[in-house]
């Protein structure tokens, strides 16, 4: 798009100039052409205005030459600019892209790991630990009533135990 508006500048601008000068060209013409006198039906022109008029030509053709060859210097400089920041685009385009994968990635035990899979394995290996947490409390809360059940039935046993040995001594100091 850019190069465009630079090719159509310059043709605007030759343009513009050539037309400028076509008509200092055309004035001058007319000027020697008033100035000449008539032989018949043929104009005379003195050697002298036309070789004035011939140097006028050719300055007016090398002035827009040098200048065709201005722009086309500049074109090719605004080329070789678009041309290095659009190499300099695409490399930014690239290190975007590379932050944007490092910064949508974590590290976890050397591999790449998206954030948000990361963080969503993070919750769910936290339940589960949080729900065999809660099995292993009240397994160990059932197995502590059991043991004082079991503890509580052996004191009675042995209390029994005792209270039987203690009538069996009864009876047999009797």
């Amino acid at each position: 798009m850019l190069k465009k508006i630079l090719i159509l500048t310059l043709i605007i601008n030759i343009y513009s100039f050539s037309f400028a000068q076509t008509n200092n060209l055309n004035s001058q013409f007319q000027i020697m052409k008033a100035q000449s006198t008539n032989y018949q039906e043929f104009k005379v022109i003195p050697l002298g205005k036309l070789d004035g008029f011939w140097n006028i030509v050719l300055d007016t053709l090398k002035q827009n030459h040098n200048q065709i060859s201005t722009l086309q210097k500049q074109l090719t400089d605004k080329q070789s600019e678009i041309a290095s920041l659009k190499l300099q685009l695409s490399e930014k385009e690239n290190q975007l892209k590379k932050n944007d994968y490092e910064s949508s990635r974590v590290s976890v035990l050397g591999m790449k790991v998206m954030k948000d899979g990361y963080v969503w394995f993070s919750f769910i290996v936290i339940g589960l630990l949080v729900f065999l947490f809660l099995f292993i409390f009240i397994k160990y809360r059932a197995g502590d009533h059991i043991i004082t059940e079991a503890r509580k039935d052996a004191l009675e046993s042995k209390n029994q135990a005792e209270g039987l040995r203690q009538r069996i001594l009864e009876v047999q100091t009797q």
